[in-house]
Parts: structure tokens; sequence; C-alpha cells
């Protein structure tokens, strides 16, 4: 929009907008609800004012907060309750937790700066052990997911 006001547009529908990290495109959801079919991730090239394309999913209905890797080859979401990956083409899609990984309280997880590292919440609704409800980390070279916090 104008400075006063007018000429207002939209330019980004996406849900759960992320920036990738050359500050140029944003990384969005599309189609999130129960009646969709498919979610699809948006992009938006900000110095062309337009989505350059559309990314499937696949995962169905319910995909969120998808995040660009540090070095912006990678997309990280989550998706019917666990974390996934894929490159960020939109291919080599892969699943990286098998345990319930909380949203509730907004992002469900964060990357380390260099992307080796990913830190998680764990948590079950249905689960009322000391282990719910804390802190993950995934080694990305390893694979190996260990508990990074302790409930008292």
């Amino acid at each position: 929009m104008r400075y006063d006001g007018t000429m207002k547009r939209a330019l980004f529908g996406g849900a759960f907008p992320a920036w990738h990290p050359n500050g140029n495109v944003l990384l969005g959801v599309i189609g999130t609800s129960p009646t969709s079919v498919w979610t699809r991730f948006v992009r938006y090239d900000v110095s062309l004012r337009k989505s350059v394309d559309t990314l499937s999913a696949i995962m169905g209905n319910d995909n969120r907060y998808p995040r660009y890797s540090p070095d912006g080859t990678e997309i990280m979401f989550w998706s019917n309750g666990n974390l996934w990956m894929m490159d960020s083409t939109g291919t080599n899609l892969r699943q990286l937790t098998t345990h319930s990984v909380d949203v509730s309280f907004g992002l469900p997880f964060s990357w380390s700066p260099d992307g080796n590292k990913i830190v998680y919440t764990r948590y079950r609704p249905d689960e009322w052990t000391m282990d719910n409800g804390v802190l993950w980390l995934l080694d990305r070279n390893t694979g190996a997911a260990s508990q990074f916090t302790f409930n008292p």
C-alpha cells in the first residue's frame, strides 16, 4: 500500500510464512484446512512481486511450518505429527521423526545455525510420562535423536 494507506493489495496468500536465507523469497502454505485434499507450499519472490512456483507437500492436507535450512537447499516442515524434510525443489521427501512433535505453542522446531542439528519438542497429548513435553535434539549427520531437556 502507499504511505497514506491507499492502493492496498494482497501480495502473498500463504499461511505460516518463512523467509529464504537470501531474503528475497517467502515460503508459505496454501490449502491447509479439513476440507482440502492437498496442501501446497507456495514461493513468493519479493523483488518480482509475484508467486514464482508451488511445491506439492505430498503429505495430505495438514502440512505446516515450512522452514528453509540455513543454506536454503532444504525445507523442513511439520505434517501429521512429525517432522519431514525435502529438497528446496520439492523432491527427496523423507521423514525425520517417528514420535509426535508438538505444535501447540507455535513453531515446532528450530535449525542450528550450521544446519547440522534440529531441536524440537516431543509431545503426545495422550501421554503423561516424564519424557513427554521435553526438548529433543536431532543430529542431521547421524540421524540420531536424543533427549535434550528433562522434566523434574
